[in-house]
């Protein structure tokens, strides 16, 4: 049996690389050349330590030589320093092994159970593609999400120094698996420590995307147990995130509810077309539009549920045409783009009285059928 990760000094070449693994580990944040300058000044590559995973190295360890005074005389020590391991590799026995100089072995056996995926660290500009396809496979089902094409990569990986209020260059960590990517997260890191030299460092998630369940897990996991970090902050989340349901303590959360899209419809008729509905519906909506005129006025909404049976064909798109007919409901453009998306219900704004009901019922119906599982989520400020 042959080490998982094996040890060996390091080589001239291989510095950067080193220092890389301690940038994470650390979450650096001081420009790399002018640290890697100075940290040659005293390192010893006959006493660096790096564990190794084919290529890449996934843990650090080093010592520097000095004479210490002692109490009545001096003695030659080895400063202990460098000591590291990259996050998406913690809790292997990396360290430990580090520290005893020497590699560790892995007992495989097969068990049923779906496998937990790799983590691994990566440049965000670099791992574009792999995000892109954890993306696309998001995409069609998550309402407010909008399509990235290279220009909206660029966009959202862009992380001027000015912008970061002393955090670390944007990260990426992904979970991959024997199919491919099917997780990231963009993050940052700030490190701190307090007057008593108790670590408070704060981790920034900009963006967490995961396909199921076991990347989205793995992800957090790694995230949520960095070492040295105190609190983890994570901004625009979906309302329904599921995070809330896998912590230990879900009262140490501090969900903030904040505004995150606004609707504005400016053709009811072919807007109202244009997305499915959660169950049949037959209602008649009298629509008022100050802005819009050809808005205003009364529609007959017709549409098929969303779900049918296994096997049977795609539902009929909705219609939505201008009608004489008595209108069911009266409402504002405004609630019902606020409802378009399927997060906000009619229901709550009816009880907010942004919603009239003329025929019974009515309301009932048309809230379930503009409901939308999951909740909308845009994750891109523009």
């Amino acid at each position: 049996m042959s080490a998982a990760y094996p040890i060996r000094p390091i080589t001239d070449s291989e510095f950067p690389a080193f220092y890389a693994v301690i940038e994470h580990a650390f979450n650096g944040t001081y420009p790399t050349e002018p640290e890697l300058r100075h940290e040659l000044t005293v390192f010893e590559f006959d006493r660096s330590l790096a564990a190794f995973d084919g290529s890449d190295i996934v843990g650090t360890a080093g010592a520097v030589t000095f004479r210490m005074t002692v109490p009545g005389g001096a003695a030659t020590m080895a400063g202990v320093t460098a000591v590291s391991v990259l996050p998406s590799y913690r809790r292997r026995g990396i360290l430990s092994s580090l520290m005893r100089g020497e590699g560790v072995l892995v007992e495989q056996s097969t068990v049923g159970l779906d496998p937990a995926p790799r983590l691994r660290i990566a440049e965000p500009r670099d791992a574009v593609p792999e995000m892109a396809k954890v993306y696309d496979v998001i995409l069609p089902a998550r309402p407010g999400l909008f399509a990235r094409d290279d220009r909206w990569w660029d966009y959202v990986l862009w992380d001027p120094e000015h912008r970061r209020s002393g955090n670390s260059p944007l990260r990426c960590v992904i979970a991959e698996d024997g199919t491919g990517p099917r997780g990231y997260a963009l993050f940052s890191g700030k490190p701190e420590w307090d007057d008593h030299g108790i670590p408070s460092g704060t981790l920034q998630v900009s963006e967490l995307m995961a396909a199921d369940p076991t990347a989205y897990s793995a992800i957090w996991n790694d995230l949520l147990t960095r070492d040295l970090v105190r609190e983890v902050r994570a901004r625009v989340r979906p309302a329904d995130e599921p995070l809330l349901y896998l912590l230990a303590d879900p009262r140490r959360a501090r969900p903030l509810l904040l505004d995150g899209l606004w609707i504005r419809l400016v053709s009811v008729g072919q807007a109202l077309t244009q997305r499915r509905y959660a169950c049949a519906v037959d209602v008649v909506i009298e629509v008022t539009d100050d802005l819009f005129a050809d808005n205003a006025g009364r529609w007959r909404l017709r549409a098929q549920g969303s779900v049918g049976a296994a096997g049977a064909a795609a539902p009929a798109p909705a219609s939505c045409e201008r009608t004489s007919a008595p209108a069911d409901l009266a409402l504002p453009v405004q609630a019902l783009g606020a409802a378009y998306l399927g997060g906000t219900r009619l229901s709550a704004l009816a009880g907010a009285g942004l919603v009239s009901e003329m025929r019974p019922g009515a309301l009932a119906a048309l809230s379930a059928a503009m409901s939308w599982d999951p909740a909308p989520w845009c994750t891109t400020g523009f």
